[in-house]
């Protein structure tokens, strides 16, 4: 039997005040929350893999309820049919998963995130690869679509409720801004480092930069090469090995709009040769 997990998305503010939002803003919002919530989900029954599409989930079914007369309050439940109760843990799949999306989608929104309450969402927090800097690349474009309602009124605010416990998540101009990237219009060119993490398939990794000082998320321009991906990977290898596993890339900064370095896009990669 599916057990349902269930929290309301309040719009407040401007036009939702009055219970409505523009139509096309409405259409896009609820696009990016239903790409968002698929990704999140996905995540969370498949310890933190992080999918580029949004629109199935082996293990669960979302669905959304209309909105209450008098207000724009929209109901959203997430059902996870018995294999992924067993799984998770029936008696602590719901409190699981409401952890896992709040400690996910602060981070994705430059929020102050909290440290995980549950067992199972430590876990993925407690890897040598923490699972933030995927989930925060693979959710962006959705919740900045579930956000497009404030870029248009500045009063407004976007809630998560969790029932009879209340407002779990807040969005806002500030939370808009974190996923509304801005890039460099010149390329940085031989930023060395190496590979901490790369995903083949996502084309998504990070790579600490030696100038930096810190490791740096990373994805890729499409035409970026099957040899340069060989070396993004190569570099990682060497790395876990034992070895520098230095390289040279390429890069465009990517910044949110409040200036915050957020990662870099790979336009070109070199093999640093010895000496």
């Amino acid at each position: 039997m599916a057990k349902e997990v269930e929290f309301k998305i309040s719009y407040n503010g401007g036009t939702a005040a009055g219970g409505r939002l523009e139509l096309y803003d409405a259409g896009r919002s609820l696009m990016g929350l239903s790409r968002a919530i698929h990704i999140t989900t996905h995540a969370f029954l498949n310890d933190g893999v992080v999918r580029t599409r949004g629109d199935r989930v082996h293990g669960a079914a979302i669905y959304l309820s209309g909105p209450k007369q008098g207000s724009f309050l929209e109901t959203v439940a997430v059902a996870f049919d018995d294999d992924s109760q067993r799984k998770v843990g029936r008696s602590v799949i719901t409190d699981a998963f409401y952890d896992f999306l709040q400690w996910t989608w602060r981070a994705a929104s430059g929020g102050v995130v909290n440290e995980p309450e549950t067992a199972y969402v430590r876990r993925m927090a407690e890897r040598q690869e923490p699972i933030l800097s995927d989930m925060s690349t693979g959710l962006e474009s959705g919740l900045r679509e579930f956000q497009r309602p404030l870029g248009q009124e500045q009063d407004m605010t976007i809630s998560f409720l969790r029932p009879r416990a209340g407002e779990i998540l807040r969005l806002d101009q500030d939370t808009l801004s974190y996923v509304t990237p801005e890039s460099d219009e010149q390329i940085t060119t031989d930023v060395i480092g190496n590979v901490t993490k790369y995903n083949m398939l996502r084309g998504i990794g990070r790579l600490y930069d030696d100038g930096e000082e810190r490791t740096i998320s990373f994805d890729l321009i499409p035409t970026l090469s099957a040899w340069e991906k060989a070396l993004l990977t190569e570099s990682m290898h060497e790395r876990n090995v034992g070895n520098e596993g230095k390289i040279a890339v390429d890069v465009r900064r990517v910044f949110t709009a409040r200036g915050l370095l957020k990662r870099y896009t790979i336009h070109a990669v070199r093999r640093l040769e010895a000496g």
